[in-house]
């Protein structure tokens, strides 16, 4: 099933970008050549789509979750049941609201954009 660390989602669409070893480079007046600083290694920001239906109360309790996971490092598993680990949620977006009254009975569908980054 999709998921966001312990939050559950009836959708989770993207995939993270691994981690790559960082660099910059520096230069010294007067000096030829050019310096390197080894940064370490991380992952670019990723963006993963959370999709969930129910009514606005359960909705509403949903985003909360996904919004107490901001700073902590998760696993999220999308639609395909791959697993990205090590991921640091950075933002969690505002959501898009629709109303969805033929879906299970459920009144509205909520879609919420997750940025992360793998650490």
């Amino acid at each position: 099933m999709p998921s966001i660390g312990a939050v559950s989602c009836f959708r989770v669409s993207g995939v993270a970008l691994l981690q790559n070893q960082r660099v910059q480079t520096f230069g010294i007046v007067g000096v030829d050549g050019v310096g390197v600083h080894l940064l370490g290694n991380y992952g670019d920001p990723s963006t993963f789509v959370a999709k969930q239906f129910g009514s606005s109360a359960g909705l509403a309790t949903w985003f909360n979750s996904l919004v107490a996971l901001k700073g902590t490092i998760v696993t999220i598993v999308n639609d395909e049941g791959a697993s990205n680990i090590n991921q640091l949620i950075e933002n969690v977006a505002a959501p898009q609201k629709q109303n969805a009254n033929d879906l299970q009975g459920s009144t509205a569908i909520w879609t919420v954009q997750v940025k992360t980054r793998t650490v």
